[in-house]
């Protein structure tokens, strides 16, 4: 059971942005108590990424107060809103540490580059280091191997280990369980729970109801640069839903005929893997198709074929009409096949010297 929510951490009270005639936060107002874990929830474009980066120091708002700890403050950059105690594992976490470096020099990176840090060191004053760092989340990963080579849920264990070690009041945790499995995920709220347990606050963001059912104390709604609703445990999620969107869940719904429009894409007899059972697929001028299951179903490999990263160990693929057979990316662009990949930092970007870095399909 968590402690009781005691002293407030962080506020935010009034918070104004604008980028040009864009305006992304309309006066946000928003507390986080020590030991609670607060859901921040909201559609695309709310606000959320903007409040996340005023506090981690990326953006300066135009109006409106911080108050951490009791005292107003201002941050300058990132390394100023760390240094003052809030700590930000971002979605990506390509950027939760250094590619290149080992684990060990990752878990006692904020250390090693303070400026009031050690000139001289040695791999053994590292590896202790390290070894202290990670015992206080539990963590354990060979020390030498490379950041890089890390599977997402380590990445983001070891930026939350480095968090720990510097003391930090308020961890913001964004869209945190995007590329893990179940296993993981619970792995992560397992870690979560006993920093909130020790007295963290922690603000975490996420569209998935089902981690929020799990993890969160508290629910927040964002929508149009706005907190327009709060919902204690147990969380009324209809009700939070309709908050964010700003109709009641209901209102959307409707069930339509079978649409008559032209087949764009079809699917005949598909087996993503040998002793598969095979499937058909067709998908229609105008219509929106989910694609859901487990982790591990073919998912993934259902769209990397079609796309031409994969091939079918059997079926075939039809596109406006005529038989379907996607070389690569190059054709399927050419032909209006696009895709957003699920790791989009990796796959569909270019970033700067992020070693691994590729783009799919060369």
């Amino acid at each position: 059971m968590p402690q009781a929510a005691s002293a407030i951490a962080v506020s935010v009270a009034g918070i104004e942005k604008s980028f040009g005639p864009t305006r992304a936060l309309a006066g946000a107002d928003l507390a986080v108590a020590s030991g609670e874990i607060v859901a921040l929830m909201g559609a695309n474009g709310a606000g959320k990424s903007t409040l996340v980066k005023i506090l981690s120091g990326s953006h300066t708002p135009d109006a409106g107060t911080i108050t951490l700890g009791g005292k107003a403050i201002t941050f300058a950059s990132p390394s100023a809103a760390k240094a003052a105690g809030i700590a930000t594992v971002h979605q990506a976490t390509d950027q939760a540490g250094a590619a290149g470096l080992t684990v060990a020099e990752n878990l006692a990176l904020d250390e090693l580059c303070s400026p009031g840090g050690r000139f001289l060191v040695s791999n053994r004053s590292i590896r202790k280091r390290a070894r202290e760092i990670a015992a206080l989340i539990d963590l354990d990963l060979p020390l030498d191997r490379d950041f890089v080579d890390l599977r997402p849920a380590d990445r983001q264990l070891i930026a939350i280990a480095r968090a720990v070690a510097a003391s930090a009041s308020l961890l913001i945790l964004d869209e945190p369980t995007s590329s893990l499995s179940a296993t993981e995920a619970e792995r992560l709220f397992a870690v979560i729970k006993r920093l909130r347990d020790s007295g963290m606050a922690i603000l975490y963001i996420s569209h998935r109801l089902g981690d929020l059912a799990a993890i969160a104390d508290r629910a927040v709604v964002m929508r149009g640069g706005r907190i327009v609703g709060a919902f204690a445990r147990p969380i009324d999620f209809p009700a939070a839903v309709a908050a964010m969107i700003g109709r009641p869940l209901e209102a959307g719904t409707h069930r339509g005929e079978a649409s008559t429009a032209p087949v764009v894409l079809s699917v005949k007899g598909a087996r993503l893997v040998a002793g598969a059972a095979p499937f058909d697929l067709e998908l229609r001028s105008g219509e929106v198709v989910a694609i859901t299951g487990t982790l591990g179903s073919g998912k993934s490999r259902l769209l990397r074929a079609l796309f031409g990263l994969e091939t079918l160990a059997e079926g075939t693929f039809g596109l406006d009409g005529k038989p379907w057979l996607s070389s690569g990316p190059r054709q399927s662009i050419e032909n209006g096949v696009f895709m957003v990949a699920e790791d989009r930092w990796q796959s569909s970007l270019l970033p700067p010297e992020v070693p691994g870095a590729s783009i799919a399909g060369t």
